[in-house]
């Protein structure tokens, strides 16, 4: 029955994620509404870092070994949902599948000794997305049967063809919650809600970092 229990925790299907991700990311209906009658609410944001426009590119998430213990799919999640809004938003960006990645990973035993550079190399890219994963939970802070998401992961770029690919060329910290109100009672299915609403909305926040884009003005 744990078995069952921690297997459920880290399932998220792919069209349940996709589907979120699009939602979280915005429709345009009620928004081309409320343009009609009120004007523009939005403002542009502009992109912290262009380079991954044009680039072959691998996302590379790495993580303690409890956080796979208690989400076998949360770095397989967090990819599916980060590559899917990378290549909508980013110009004529190519990007390796996680199975890709994973394949060469597990190909090559001492890749935790290899350099970004020898790194880039063996998966054949010229970016690197290289995603710590600090922390991530679906349960609340002290309690056992209330749910909170929680993502805390550190995002860097490196560039293979650059003369330095060893130097991150940009960094972020960024921690996402959900939901921010009142915790969720748990129950499998929720705790599955919970942790693909997180992990998509870690998506859509992090790949924001990477192209310009439309915010609400506050």
């Amino acid at each position: 029955m744990m078995d069952y229990l921690k297997t459920a925790r880290g399932v998220v299907t792919t069209a349940c994620l996709l589907s979120l991700i699009l939602l979280l990311a915005g429709c345009d209906a009620l928004g081309f509404g409320a343009y009609a009658l009120f004007g523009s609410n939005k403002k542009t944001i502009k992109a912290q870092y262009t380079g991954l426009e044009g680039c072959k590119t691998a996302v590379v998430i790495t993580g303690r070994p409890g956080i796979d213990f208690e989400y076998p799919q949360a770095r397989a999640n967090i990819a599916l949902a980060l590559n899917r809004q990378l290549q909508a938003n980013v110009k004529q960006i190519t990007l390796l599948t996680f199975e890709t990645v994973e394949q060469t990973r597990r190909s090559i035993p001492d890749w935790n000794g290899l350099t970004m550079q020898q790194i880039g190399q063996r998966l054949g890219v010229e970016r690197l997305l290289m995603i710590d994963l600090i922390h991530f939970t679906t349960t609340e802070a002290g309690s056992v049967n209330l749910l909170r998401g929680l993502l805390v992961a550190d995002a860097r770029v490196h560039e293979i063809d650059h003369t330095d690919p060893e130097s991150s060329v940009y960094q972020a910290e960024l921690e996402v919650v959900f939901p921010e109100g009142a915790p969720r009672i748990y129950t499998i299915q929720e705790e599955r809600g919970v942790a693909f609403r997180t992990i998509a909305k870690f998506a859509v926040e992090l790949s924001r970092k990477f192209y310009d884009h439309e915010a609400d003005i506050d």
